[in-house]
């Protein structure tokens, strides 16, 4: 009864934490960029259309009317040519739409979406296991995508718009020269590495019955699949909480040893065995 009291406080923390963060960034925010239209939808819509059996461009264009679709020609080889994983362009598929959507288009985005989905579930799967393998860096023949970022802004435009001067110092490039190289040889920037230590160490929590070391490697494995289900960027940074988790989790395993062997010592030397037992 006390566990389950207790999870349930967990639960009603996050969901407090949820409302108010949510309340939060709606009151501080000045313009709504409507995220979720211009990217993870079209990113989608343009991996399912390219994996599906549609192949006409008329059929193309009738499913896709009103999203703000610009062109009508080889829509087919359009999708498959910009869908992003195994690619290292930013957003380059949403040269295929408007941008940013009116109302009208968000609207017709949001009901193309959920209609490809329901009617082309394993075309959204096979996209999302494609990008899942970009991102876990399985393709041996691509490094993964931005380890190693020295930009202070993401763009030109930011850079203005924040009067932005700054360039990195020379230690600073030597430093990121020397990570990259890292990048470039070995697998320490591969994420799928973390995944299978993070399995191998839930494994090893549920056999010592360590439940703090188990839960936090849980939280990052939890993370990283929600990635799956939600990314539209095989980004390197997506996998940083994982990553921190897991080497969390490393530290404590070879730091002490589980609660459940440390508590039976510190019986044994207070002296209070035998009247536990």
């Amino acid at each position: 009864r006390r566990r389950w009291a207790r999870l349930a406080v967990v639960f009603a923390l996050l969901g407090v934490t949820f409302v108010a963060s949510s309340v939060l960034t709606r009151a501080l925010t000045d313009k709504r960029e409507y995220n979720w239209y211009r990217t993870t939808a079209v990113f989608d819509i343009v991996g399912m259309a390219c994996h599906s059996s549609i192949t006409a461009d008329e059929e193309f264009v009738k499913l896709l009317d009103g999203t703000g679709l610009k062109e009508t020609h080889d829509l087919k080889a359009r999708f498959c040519y910009l869908f992003p994983p195994g690619k290292r362009s930013w957003y380059e598929y949403s040269v295929l739409f408007t941008w940013p959507p009116t109302a009208t288009e968000r609207l017709a985005r949001k009901h193309v979406w959920k209609e490809m989905l329901t009617s082309h579930p394993a075309a959204w799967l096979e996209g999302r296991i494609d990008l899942a393998r970009d991102h876990l860096g399985l393709h041996a023949d691509l490094a993964p995508w931005e380890p190693i970022c020295q930009d202070f802004t993401g763009t030109e435009l930011q850079r203005e718009q924040l009067h932005v001067t700054s360039t990195p110092s020379s230690f600073q490039r030597w430093m990121g020269n020397t990570l990259r190289w890292f990048v470039d040889h070995g697998p320490l920037y591969r994420p799928w590495i973390y995944v299978v230590a993070s399995l191998l160490l839930v494994g090893w929590a549920i056999w010592r019955r360590d439940l703090f070391v188990g839960c936090l490697v849980a939280s990052g494995l939890a993370y990283q699949v929600s990635i799956f289900l939600l990314a539209n960027a095989p980004a390197f940074r997506f996998s940083h909480w994982m990553i921190t988790c897991v080497l969390v989790g490393l530290a404590l395993r070879y730091a002490k040893p589980p609660i459940s062997d440390s508590v039976p010592t510190a019986l044994a030397a207070s002296g209070t065995t035998r009247a536990v037992q």
